[in-house]
């Protein structure tokens, strides 16, 4: 899931998606596609402007407090969605980043996906699914 490092609002979507959306997709499909009835979500990534040192732990702390609410609201453990390095032994808060000079939305005007019109964009989508699936 994309998301900006930079407004809080992003971090909160997405924490809503793991809390509504999927849970909603799941319960809507399970008479239909049982195979398909727990969508798995992805983890966040940043999408966009480079990020400081800075703004990195400002995000990390925002998104820490969005993960604590949930657990303590909603008994959901968001953590391994926001940081999937995380472990009790490591405490990794490290998210993905796909910076800008990726020419993610400029693909968008000629309809097609930005790893057909960019190798750079190619290259950074090839690292994040090495870094999360492989």
């Amino acid at each position: 899931m994309p998301s900006k490092h930079n407004g809080v609002a992003s971090f909160k979507n997405a924490a809503m998606a793991m809390k509504s959306i999927f849970p909603a997709l799941g319960k809507d499909r399970r008479a239909y596609f049982p195979e398909l009835a727990d969508p798995t979500p992805l983890p966040i990534f940043f999408n966009g402007e480079s990020i400081t040192p800075t703004a990195k732990a400002q995000a990390q702390n925002a998104i820490k407090a969005i993960v604590r609410q949930a657990k303590q609201e909603d008994q959901i453990d968001l953590m391994h969605f926001f940081f999937p390095k995380w472990t009790p032994a490591q405490k990794n808060l490290e998210i993905f980043e796909m910076p800008s000079y990726a020419h993610i939305a400029s693909a968008a005007f000629a309809n097609r996906p930005a790893v057909f019109t960019s190798k750079v964009a190619c290259e950074y989508y090839r690292n994040l699914v090495q870094e999360y699936f492989i």
